[in-house]
């Protein structure tokens, strides 16, 4: 008897496991839709004329990571944020 009752708490458990991991996979989806959505929103934007510096502050992005982005858009870069001179002494 207490190795039916052993099974079926396996069993149990096994089923636990298995939803869990459905949820996952559907909440793994969503976040690929989203941030798909995102890609594309900050994408326009920047086509838009919206500033590299203001789109990865709205984003929460490094610069890296908005370039990548831009770049797999077809997105040409920000060329217009004033550049860091060099001093020569």
């Amino acid at each position: 008897m207490s190795g039916d009752s052993k099974e079926l708490t396996d069993a149990q458990r096994l089923a636990a496991i298995a939803a869990q991991a459905g949820v996952v996979d559907r909440l793994d989806e969503q976040r690929a839709a989203a941030e798909k959505a995102l890609r594309e929103l900050v994408a326009d934007a920047r086509r838009e004329g919206l500033l590299s510096k203001d789109l990865m502050q709205a984003a929460g992005w490094s610069r890296a990571k908005l370039a990548g982005v831009l770049n797999e858009a077809g997105v040409p870069p920000d060329r217009s944020a004033p550049r860091k001179r060099s001093t020569t002494t």
